[in-house]
């Protein structure tokens, strides 16, 4: 326990009650609009968990609620919330529309475990070369004219100049 912190719960169980009453009252949450024929209609709306949702319903900041995952009995309760928060947030990212926020928290909080990259190799860079690969298909070749064949020569010829050129 961290020197001059002092804990709110003593036991596990009283915490998991607080998160299960956070997680079912995010998942009561509705939202009421009009539909296409201008009836208001009402419908779940679940709002998504949050570290922070979680600390507050604990009535303590996300650092102290950080703690305890070092606590037993309470690393497993934690553990557990942490993992249905996940599930809710993956499930967020399978929406077809506006799932770019969900993405960039899974990315945030669960760090290590969901990244989002992209790398481009056009080649032509230092030590990364534009590689040519030609297949000898003669069968092709033969159905060429010999101007196609000229400029297939030519199209070679000035790959072999920039492979040596940047080779040296």
């Amino acid at each position: 326990m961290p020197k001059g912190w002092n804990a709110k719960y003593e036991y596990p169980d009283a915490m998991k009650r607080d998160l299960e009453a956070y997680f079912t009252e995010c998942d009561r949450r509705t939202s009421t609009h009009a539909n296409r024929q201008g009836v208001l209609v009402t419908e779940p709306d679940p709002e998504p968990y949050t570290i922070a949702g979680m600390a507050l319903a604990c009535n303590m900041g996300k650092s102290s609620l950080g703690n305890y995952r070092g606590m037993d009995g309470f690393r497993e309760v934690l553990e557990w919330a942490y993992t249905k928060m996940e599930k809710q947030w993956l499930a967020l990212t399978a929406r077809p529309s506006n799932n770019g926020g969900a993405i960039f928290y899974l990315g945030n909080v669960f760090k290590g475990e969901y990244t989002s990259q992209m790398a481009i190799n056009v080649g032509g860079q230092a030590g990364n070369p534009v590689a040519v690969n030609v297949r000898d298909d003669r069968s092709r070749l033969m159905a060429c004219t010999e101007k196609e064949l000229d400029q297939i020569e030519a199209i070679m010829r000035e790959a072999e100049a920039r492979g040596t050129k940047d080779a040296g």
